[in-house]
């Protein structure tokens, strides 16, 4: 019985895994076209910033789940 659960947690994680890594690139691959359609040169000094405001953004701004709470929703 062991075996059988562990089989399936070990394929619900590499699931979730997967759209974690896939996602990650979408969201990679959305910053790059955004930022190359400004004419802006990419680059990982280029800071984050707000599209309504155009404030930088702090790192906390940056973690989905962190700015989520901390931004209360």
């Amino acid at each position: 019985k062991i075996n059988y659960t562990l089989k399936y947690v070990s394929r619900i994680f590499a699931l979730f895994s997967n759209l974690h890594a896939w996602a990650s690139l979408a969201s990679f691959i959305s910053v790059y076209l955004e930022r190359g359609n400004k004419d802006k040169f990419f680059s990982l000094k280029n800071k984050s910033i707000c599209s309504a405001c155009l404030r930088k953004l702090n790192f906390s701004e940056l973690v989905p789940v962190i700015s989520f709470l901390f931004l209360r929703g």
